[in-house]
């Protein structure tokens, strides 16, 4: 059977051969994404807007250093929390189409590739995953 790697390298090349167009590609088994959904920060929280509430999947464990760095920065209302190779975030104001908080910050901050999808979308690929 195929790597983790060999997969993500297989996927990115069909997307590029009938596209023309390189993007990352970032892989999560059913179980995975049913602990992401499960270990969200926010279901703690009163008054959360769930529409508001995004995950970004990171393509690996960024290092400590890049953490505690990101982690100085206030971007309030906006909230994210890290979690080994996810980010939860929390847009109650404007949404994510105007946060700081975008998959480019994430990249740039952390050093590791990025995608982010809302919560609802999050919830829906775990349904397809057969969960």
């Amino acid at each position: 059977s195929l790597s983790e790697k060999e997969i993500i390298l297989t996927i990115e090349k069909a997307i590029s051969e009938a596209y023309q167009f390189d993007v990352p590609v970032l892989i999560r088994t059913a179980s995975e994404l049913e602990e992401i959904i499960a270990k969200n920060p926010f279901f703690n929280e009163n008054e959360i807007n769930f529409e508001r509430v995004y995950v970004t999947l990171l393509a690996e464990i960024p290092s400590q250093t890049h953490i505690d760095a990101i982690n100085q920065l206030d971007f309030s209302p906006d909230q994210f929390v890290i979690a080994d190779k996810t980010v939860y975030l929390y847009c109650p104001k404007d949404g994510y189409g105007n946060t700081k908080l975008s998959n480019n910050f994430f990249e740039s901050k952390l050093k590791v590739k990025a995608t982010t999808r809302n919560w609802k979308t999050t919830k829906k690929l775990l349904e397809l995953a057969g969960k």
